[in-house]
This record gives C-alpha cells, sequence and structure tokens, in this order.
C-alpha cells in the first residue's frame, strides 16, 4: 500500500472517531470493505500516472520569454575605459585572499550587460580571462560562452544573452560550470529613491540592535530601502534581519564562502555586491559600515536638495565626524544604543570623506564612495550644515587617529530626532522579543487534555503544565 493509501486511512480513522456510533459503522461499512480497497488503489496508480505526466511536461515545456529578457549582445559597454582603469591599477587590492575558490555570489542583468560578483579576489586575478555560461529557466544550458575578464573588483561582466535567467562562470573554457546563480533584473528604472548599503555582517558578537538603530535612524532621514551582505551572525541577529526582509525594506544576501572566519577584508566582496544589489534599485545610495551613520539637517530639505540638482551633478561628498566608543557597562536601553551612547565627537573633517551616489553613470566604488563616472558627470561637494557622517570608532582601532583629532566636543544628535528614533527602536524591539508563552485559558480543553505532553502554556493565574 503506497503512502498516501496510508495517509487516507488515518485521515478517516480520524473523522470516523468524531461520529456518533451509528455514522461511524455506516462509515466503516462503506469504506473498508475490499472493493472500495481496490478502487481507491486503481485511483492511487492513476494519480501517481498524473503526477509523471505532469512532472513531464513541466520538464519539456519552453520557459515564457520576457521582452525585457530577449536582447542578445556581442560586446561590452564602455570597454575601452574598463581597459584603460584596469591599467590605472583601479581597484587594486595586491594580493587579497587570492588563493581562494571562486564562488558565485550574485548576478543582476542591466540594459547593456550582465554583473556577476564572485569571490576570488587579489591583483593575480585582475584581468584574469574567465568565461560566462548561460542557462534557461529550466537549467538547461544555452549553446553560448562569452569571454570576459576578472575587473572590477570581485566582478565579471557578460554579455547579454536571450533567454538566459542563470548563469555561471568558469576560469578556463573546458571547466565544467557549477551552481548556476540566478540572474536578477535590474532593467525597470529605479524603484526607491534613497537605498542604504550596510557594511558587512559577521562576527560572534551580537548585532541585533545595533541593525535596528541603523535601519531606523536612515528611515528617518528618508531612506526607503536597506542592503545587507551576511556572512555569519549570531541567532538574534538573523532574526532581526529576516523581519525587515519580511516587512519589505531589505534585500540581505547571505553568502557562505570556504573559510571558517572572516576579517574586514571580506568588506570588498560586500562592496562589489551591493554596489551591483543597488544599481538601478535605488537612485541614490549610502554606502557605509554600520557604524556610520548619515546625519542631516533637515530631512525634507535634503530631499527637495537631491531633487533639484543638475543632472550632471551624480554624487555628493560629505564631511565625516569620528565619535570615540568607549565602553560604558548599563542596563539601560538608552545607554545601549549605540548612537545614543557615545557623543565624544571631532568636528565634521575631510580627512576620510564619504558620498551619496547614483549608479547610473558611476563605474568603480572604492569602499565608501564611487569615482569612474560617464564623462560630463561629477561630484559635488557638501557642507556640514547640510549633512554629514559620524563614524563611531573604538579607541583601540590606533591611538594614533585619537590623538590626532583633539580637541574633542560632546555631540548629540538632535533631541527632539533622538526621541523620535528611540521610540521607533523599541517599537521594534518590543514586536520582536516581547513574547510571552500561550495562556492556557487561549486553548480549547479537549487539546490541553489530549496534547497535554506536547502544548507548554501557562494558566493566567500563574501555574502551567510543560513549561
Amino acid at each position: 500500500m503506497s503512502v498516501k493509501i496510508l495517509h487516507l486511512f488515518v485521515f478517516i480513522i480520524f473523522i470516523t472517531q468524531q461520529l456518533c456510533e451509528e455514522d461511524r459503522v455506516f462509515v466503516e461499512s462503506h469504506l473498508f470493505n475490499s472493493s472500495n480497497i481496490e478502487e481507491l488503489k486503481i485511483l492511487d496508480e492513476l494519480a501517481e500516472e498524473d503526477l509523471l505526466i505532469s512532472i513531464n511536461t513541466e520538464t519539456n515545456n519552453e520557459c515564457r520569454m520576457e521582452s525585457w529578457n530577449n536582447i542578445t549582445t556581442e560586446t561590452l559597454p564602455n570597454f575601452k575605459n574598463y581597459e584603460k582603469w584596469k591599467k590605472d591599477c583601479v581597484n587594486c587590492l595586491s594580493d587579497l585572499m587570492s588563493d581562494g575558490q571562486m564562488r558565485l555570489i550574485s548576478s543582476f542583468v542591466y540594459s547593456d550587460f550582465i554583473a556577476v560578483v564572485v569571490s576570488l579576489l587579489g591583483d593575480k586575478h585582475t584581468g584574469k580571462l574567465v568565461y560566462c555560461h548561460y542557462y534557461d529557466c529550466n537549467h538547461k544550458k544555452i549553446n553560448r560562452i562569452f569571454e570576459s575578464e576578472l575587473f572590477p573588483a570581485a566582478t565579471v561582466r557578460c554579455a547579454r544573452q536571450s533567454g538566459a535567467e542563470y548563469i555561471s562562470i568558469t576560469l578556463n573554457i573546458s571547466d565544467i560550470p557549477v551552481h548556476p546563480i540566478p540572474i536578477q533584473s535590474r532593467i525597470e528604472e529605479p524603484k526607491y529613491e534613497i537605498g542604504v548599503c550596510g557594511g558587512q555582517v559577521y562576527g560572534n558578537h551580537s548585532i541585533w540592535l545595533t541593525i535596528i538603530e541603523f535601519i531606523e535612524h536612515h528611515r528617518l532621514i528618508g531612506a526607503s530601502f536597506f542592503y545587507l551582505s551576511i556572512f555569519y551572525s549570531d541567532e538574534k541577529t538573523i532574526r532581526v534581519i529576516n523581519d525587515y526582509e519580511r516587512l519589505g525594506i531589505l534585500d540581505p544576501n547571505f553568502i557562505n564562502l570556504e573559510y571558517k572566519f572572516i576579517n574586514f577584508q571580506f568588506h570588498i566582496i560586500q562592496m562589489a555586491d551591493c554596489f551591483y544589489r543597488s544599481r538601478m534599485h535605488s537612485k541614490w545610495v549610502i554606502n557605509i559600515d554600520l557604524d556610520e551613520i548619515f546625519v542631516v539637517k533637515n530631512s525634507q530639505s535634503f530631499s527637495s536638495l537631491l531633487n533639484s540638482l543638475p543632472k550632471s551633478i551624480i554624487g555628493l561628498s560629505f564631511p565625516v565626524s569620528r565619535i570615540q566608543v568607549v565602553n560604558q557597562q548599563s542596563s539601560k536601553l538608552e545607554n545601549l544604543m549605540f548612537y545614543e551612547k557615545h557623543t565624544i565627537s571631532t568636528r565634521p573633517l575631510w580627512f576620510s570623506l564619504k558620498s551619496i551616489y547614483q549608479h547610473k553613470h558611476s563605474h568603480s566604488l572604492f569602499y565608501h564612495w564611487a569615482w569612474r563616472f560617464d564623462k560630463g558627470f561629477r561630484i559635488m561637494t557638501m557642507n556640514s550644515t547640510i549633512g554629514y557622517f559620524r563614524h563611531y570608532r573604538k579607541k583601540f582601532d590606533g591611538k594614533e587617529w585619537v590623538n590626532g583629532f583633539v580637541p574633542y566636543r560632546n555631540i548629540k544628535l538632535n533631541r527632539t530626532f533622538s526621541n523620535t528614533l528611540k521610540n521607533k527602536i523599541i517599537a521594534r524591539i518590543n514586536y520582536l522579543f516581547n513574547q510571552r508563552y500561550i495562556a492556557c485559558e487561549e486553548i480549547d480543553p479537549y487539546f490541553i487534555n489530549y496534547f497535554k505532553s506536547k502544548d507548554k502554556c501557562i494558566y493566567r493565574n500563574g501555574t502551567g503544565i510543560n513549561v
């Protein structure tokens, strides 16, 4: 007897237990006779045949071609510029992790090329020939291989291929491609006005509260979408990330590498992934780490400023204030909140500027700012009276930076803004972590008695079972 027949009998037994004696006798006599069992077996065999036919039909189906995906190109855009930038050593990274595996991180299609982010880094790989392999919606290989190169850092640019929905990269043309990844569409105009790329998430320390602060702060200044690269983290942090994804305001990319542990150098992979992930998805992008925030004096006027800029301006550079992070033990939430807790600050400086930029005419990212553009486009320098970045740095990161920026001042966020932010953070924390046991009064008494060994509940008078 098949598993499906067995499941059916179990269901029938359960139903008959709920019937009165007279009805139960009728049902059992009608269903559990030999002729009906034979009929059930025949129906079961027919169902299995239908399933096989359905599977074969789906496998043989041709892929439905979207209009935007019906394009094949033979060359890469801006090829001469990229060759020049490669010779000028733009994005040179010494031999950073040069012996690692090449794993496919993500892939995005734009109007004139496909970008594939990979884990292979290091100068010895810069400009190395690689090969793009294309697959349709059924993971069937398309009869075309496109020769490209590894440049910029952690990136392979491939030509467009009609009908391609998955892609893989090999180091040699004869290598067998492994694990093709989906090509995500970035064909349409940006959906979001301001997006924020947060730095990589990794390490054994919990940063769940930092992520809540980071996202809620930037939502208040006008950001509407966020991008994170997660290598590994604790359960509480992942829970926060998953919930923001549920809300539709966060696109997390969980990256699986060969290494048990990583360090800050993997920032290059995060940088490349977020550069292409946010490209043509958010119009303006703030690319910062999770220990940094962008502060504007007036979010409404800032949004108006972005909309009033000449089309030739595709980036705004702002100065940075460095904030000393001093460990202070406290049980109060407001003293655990990162941005509220640390206020010993330098004045806004141009020592390590950061920027907000548009992707559409940008081609290369150096950590926190774009620096290769299409001809005729440029970055504008902005005064700190409009906005600035706050970079929270631990003192043991290097004494020289602490001693080199005196005098320090006690600079807090705007009180009204800070109170609003605090309320947003508390509301999010309560939603995620203010949990309770099920009250036994909420459960049907039948299930309390029947499943006593499985249900966990507490009566409202404080007693409980299996808690």
